[in-house]
């Protein structure tokens, strides 16, 4: 071998550059999923917090607003373990007349995360709607 022969030094770097490369493409993938895990958690807050502005008592406003995250999140396709849905503030009468919805998920990110990161992360997204004051009598 001759000095300056670059034969094979084009495989010694794919070799080094591969797996940097292979570790990115995971890492942006990873990135993608968490943004999109926590837009449907706030997706799923604004849809409970919608029905249970419907609602004309609190416990009516949390059942719907269960049903409503829970179907959101289910077309969306996150699946959680637990997803806790709160009515925190149900305020009916004026001048509030607002109803407060928070959305805990604990979603199973193992099918993109690497190693050293939590397989599971927790998103949680709270929204805020006006109580309707036109609805009829819970639903």
């Amino acid at each position: 071998m001759r000095w300056g022969d670059d034969r094979g030094s084009v495989a010694t770097e794919m070799a080094i550059v591969a797996p940097v490369l292979f570790m990115l493409l995971m890492l942006v993938i990873f990135a993608g999923r968490v943004t999109d895990a926590q837009h449907q958690v706030l997706a799923a807050a604004g849809a409970a917090a919608r029905a249970a502005s419907h609602q004309s008592n609190a416990v009516d406003a949390e059942a719907a607003a269960e049903a409503a995250a829970e179907l959101n999140l289910k077309d969306g396709g996150l699946t959680c373990t637990p997803a806790n849905t709160d009515v925190i503030d149900f305020e009916p009468d004026p001048p509030a007349g607002l109803v407060r919805v928070e959305v805990s998920c604990t979603a199973n990110l193992s099918g993109v995360a690497l190693p050293g990161i939590l397989q599971e992360q927790t998103f949680t997204a709270e929204a805020t709607e006006v109580i309707d004051r036109y609805r009829g009598t819970g639903g």
